[in-house]
């Protein structure tokens, strides 16, 4: 996965649509805090790095290793359901593919704790 994901119709277009869903709610300028729940390999956090300052976490520590080696540094070990930072740390967070993971045993409470970390 780590090297098709830059390149590959399925990833290129996932991102195209968390990009086009955002666009609305961008302002010029802003620099947002982001938090990517589940940042599997990274990839999308590169991305969003051009949006503002970027921290993310997974429960595998095999996708942290391709983390590092795309260069991220704010990564850590976690679970969904028990995310590391305070409340109202992020503008944004996102969370793609990970709520339908077997491994996810408590989704309502996946969504408190992504609630719970966003601002309002």
């Amino acid at each position: 996965m780590f090297e098709v994901e830059e390149t590959l119709w399925w990833y290129r277009g996932l991102r195209r649509i968390v990009f086009l869903f955002l666009r609305p709610y961008l302002r010029s300028g802003q620099k947002l805090r982001i938090l990517d729940a589940g940042c599997g390999t990274g990839i999308l956090l590169t991305h969003l790095s051009s949006l503002g300052q970027t921290w993310g976490f997974d429960y595998a520590e095999e996708a942290l290793s391709f983390c590092r080696q795309r260069g991220l540094k704010n990564i850590r070990q976690a679970s969904i359901t028990a995310i590391p930072f305070a409340a109202e740390s992020f503008d944004l967070v996102t969370c793609l593919d990970v709520l339908s993971c077997q491994a996810v045993e408590d989704d309502e409470l996946a969504l408190r704790e992504i609630h719970r970390v966003l601002r309002r």
